[in-house]
């Protein structure tokens, strides 16, 4: 059963030692799934995460309130505000619900408003969808000059890959007894 907090309470406390939905494309690649496992390590350590954001992170963020509103009235839909959910030590924190679904905003700071969604974006939004245990999405691509939806659907196939992938990784994690000298 999802566990959902608020986005005020302890974010980054709550991601500790968790996988998360903005790390799922990782899942795909064994490449990458080597540098998440260092990261997830690095952090058991205590020492500080390699990536702490960038101008484009920041970018979305400061945005996303402006651009739930503007989502809300160009759809006529409510926005919910979700804060982080938890599945065991999976993690999610989706832009909002809106009509029963899923929303995920994303603003792009130097690429283009996509004609399909980037692959990241797809495997984020279906790492969300299995967390939150939810069916269907939209993803929005906006910016003040042109905005493009998404209506998306669980494949529950990429979401067993997924969370096998990510327990695996996690009971890598759990095996390694001295993170300092890993």
């Amino acid at each position: 059963v999802p566990i959902m907090f608020r986005r005020r309470s302890k974010p980054f406390a709550l991601r500790r030692g968790r996988i998360t939905a903005s790390q799922a494309y990782a899942l795909e690649r064994e490449s990458s799934q080597q540098t998440l496992l260092a990261e997830l390590v690095r952090e058991k350590a205590g020492l500080p995460k390699a990536f702490t954001g960038n101008e484009a992170t920041r970018y979305g963020t400061e945005a996303e309130p402006l651009a739930r509103a503007a989502f809300a009235e160009e759809f006529d839909l409510p926005v919910a505000e979700v804060g982080f959910v938890t599945l065991g030590r999976l993690g999610a924190s989706p832009d909002g619900i809106a009509g029963g679904r899923l929303l995920e905003i994303k603003r792009p700071h130097t690429r283009a408003i996509p004609d399909t969604p980037y692959a990241e974006h797809l495997a984020q939004v279906n790492f969300q969808l299995g967390v939150c245990g939810l069916s269907d999405a939209f993803l929005w691509y906006w910016s003040f000059a042109e905005d493009r939806v998404f209506n998306l659907t669980f494949d529950e196939a990429l979401w067993q890959r997924q969370r096998e992938t990510a327990e695996r990784l996690l009971a890598e994690l759990d095996a390694i007894e001295d993170p300092q000298a890993w």
